[in-house]
């Protein structure tokens, strides 16, 4: 008998995993064991998908807000606040994005004052006025520092890295 997508949405919540919260992965896992329909499989993974997705987005802006909340010597020595400035590139980048252009990054406070945004094999160093980044993948690499910042070349660069590295 098939599963509506109704009674699979509700059955999602009951997978079994070791953890408070499943991951996408073992979601995916147990639309696969059911029997429900392919058009219904891929419909369930696009919703699943934007969610992820769309939550990745929130976690990221809040942790630009606790990142803007750090005060000098916040890695036990001497490091900088990072200045507003800088928040707001960073900011400026994550609202032009699409949520699936920023699945694989994170972001952290550097000790030099800047923002880094991170993914394998790849960082953006993000300040007020300029930024660098490299890419590396196998035996190929990218690389640009100094850059001028302005919320295009910001934008293109990281959509530069996605492509390179996908």
């Amino acid at each position: 008998m098939a599963h509506s997508v109704a009674q699979s949405q509700m059955t999602i919540d009951t997978i079994p995993h070791s953890t408070s919260k499943a991951t996408f992965d073992d979601v995916m896992g147990y639309l696969h064991s059911i029997p429900i329909s392919f058009p219904t499989k891929k419909l369930l993974y696009l919703q699943l998908r934007v969610e992820v997705e769309v939550e990745h987005l929130r976690m990221l802006k809040e942790r630009l807000k606790e990142i803007a909340a750090l005060k000098e010597g916040w890695d036990g020595f001497d490091a900088p606040p990072i200045l507003n400035a800088t928040i707001k590139n960073v900011k400026k980048l994550i609202d032009a994005c699409k949520a699936s252009e920023l699945t694989e990054w994170t972001v952290s406070p550097n000790t030099n004052g800047t923002i880094l945004l991170e993914r394998k094999e790849a960082a953006i160093s993000i300040a007020s006025n300029k930024f660098s980044y490299y890419a590396e993948q196998e035996d190929r690499y990218m690389e640009a520092n100094h850059c001028e910042y302005t919320p295009g070349t910001l934008l293109k660069a990281l959509l530069d890295i996605n492509s390179f590295l996908n």
